[in-house]
């Protein structure tokens, strides 16, 4: 177990210690909070989906459906999109997280159906039309660049 001989404030810096202070410092439970907050898990977004996508915002949907295997999953790949599981997971607001789903729908890379009582939203990334961009992009690469010629 792993004890601290410091302590930060809010803003990350070190709290000075008072005089005639002994040298643990008692644990201070909101700033263990906090950085436990700022310390979160990160944002993975691949590469390929922000050329793919166009957007930054969309191209973290698209990674965060293809890693996460712990949304509610429907018949027929389909999965609940909760906005406020988006933003806790993406930091994408209500706004940002609706114009990257409507930008991946127009490029034929998600369908989004509203089902249940009370409706919910159900999205389901369409992989072969993202398999069919990304092998469109490598190809173009690979022409834009082509490989070095070996002489013997």
């Amino acid at each position: 177990m792993t004890t601290w001989d410091f302590a930060l404030d809010p803003y990350g810096r070190r709290y000075a210690a008072k005089n005639g202070a002994s040298t643990a410092i008692q644990r201070d439970q909101a700033n263990e909070h906090y950085l436990l907050r700022v310390l979160d898990a990160p944002i993975t977004i691949h590469r390929a989906f922000v050329e793919l996508a166009g957007s930054l915002n969309a191209a973290a949907i698209l990674s965060d459906l293809a890693t996460q295997s712990d949304l509610v999953e429907l018949e027929g790949d389909w999965v609940y999109l909760d906005a406020a599981d988006w933003r806790a997971r993406l930091g994408l607001s209500y706004k940002e997280q609706l114009t990257a789903r409507k930008l991946l729908e127009r490029k034929g890379f998600l369908e989004s159906i509203r089902t249940g009582m009370p409706p919910r939203t159900a999205v389901r990334v369409n992989w072969m039309a993202v398999d069919r961009e990304l092998r469109l992009q490598a190809a173009n690469a690979a022409l834009a660049r082509p490989s070095p010629v070996l002489s013997s």
